[in-house]
């Protein structure tokens, strides 16, 4: 048995994490196989190891390809191919080629990114775990300066303070991990809760309308709740647009007690 002839026209490309290999299909008619082989040693014949075996394609197809994946980044790796006969005969190497796995790419842009006003001072991002992400960003919107750095892969929410009240705050978020960092993610618009206000006024005036007067808190818009048997069973009267601080309560009942409370409402319509 004669052994095959040696595989030429090696080629190799690099993609994320994988060596992509293409070499000329040999035309003798015994051919059953090629066998690639690597190694992270140059010229080191001891220590290339098999790393996959591709059948002869068809007679109609003139390459053969071949892909190695799952590289570890900052590496070099060197290759050679040799053909493998029915008879189990082989060629000698191809020629050695090499390549240099830089390391593994970014993860993609974050998705699922929203925000939830906790308090008038305080609201929480959340985004969906992005894989392989081993930090997060989160960026200011309106002059895209870093606002924070976020460890681990399974962090999936961080909770910014020290805001004003019922105010517009916008985010984005991006991912990282060795290799750099994702795209942003979709911005996010988010207003805090307002406050109530502090005092709140009710004068009789007749004996079926009760004027009301509260302080200015910086809110949007004030919801006018009453009750006439107390917190539990509270119905709502009006909504207020600022800066009108009153309201005044007209077609109730003589002489029943009324109770009052007055509700902040933020720029997205948010009660607090």
């Amino acid at each position: 048995n004669i052994p095959a002839g040696m595989v030429t026209g090696v080629f190799a490309s690099l993609s994320t994490g994988t060596v992509n290999f293409v070499w000329t299909r040999n035309l003798e008619l015994d051919i059953a196989s090629y066998v690639v082989f690597v190694s992270t040693y140059s010229c080191n014949f001891t220590l290339k190891q098999e790393t996959g075996t591709v059948p002869q394609p068809s007679i109609y197809q003139k390459k053969v390809l071949f892909n190695h994946t799952g590289l570890t980044g900052g590496t070099t790796y060197y290759y050679q191919v040799i053909n493998r006969d029915f008879s189990s005969n082989q060629s000698i190497f191809s020629a050695e080629i090499s390549e240099f796995v830089t390391g593994i790419s970014p993860p993609s842009a974050p998705t699922g990114f929203y925000g939830i006003a906790l308090s008038t001072v305080s609201i929480k991002w959340e985004w969906s775990i992005t894989a392989p992400a081993t930090y997060y960003n989160i960026y200011n919107n309106a002059d895209n300066s870093l606002l924070t750095t976020l460890d681990g892969t399974g962090t999936t929410s961080w909770i910014e303070i020290g805001l004003s009240s019922n105010t517009q705050y916008s985010r984005y978020i991006k991912a990282g991990n060795a290799g750099g960092l994702s795209g942003s993610s979709a911005s996010v618009y988010k207003y805090t809760l307002a406050y109530p206000p502090e005092t709140l006024n009710a004068v009789s005036v007749s004996s079926s309308q009760i004027d009301l007067s509260w302080s200015y808190s910086g809110a949007t818009k004030y919801e006018v709740w009453y009750s006439t048997v107390g917190s539990l069973y509270r119905n709502i009267a009006s909504t207020v647009t600022s800066p009108t601080l009153t309201y005044n309560h007209t077609g109730l009942t003589p002489g029943v007690t009324h109770y009052y409370w007055i509700k902040a409402v933020n720029g997205e319509d948010i009660t607090n």
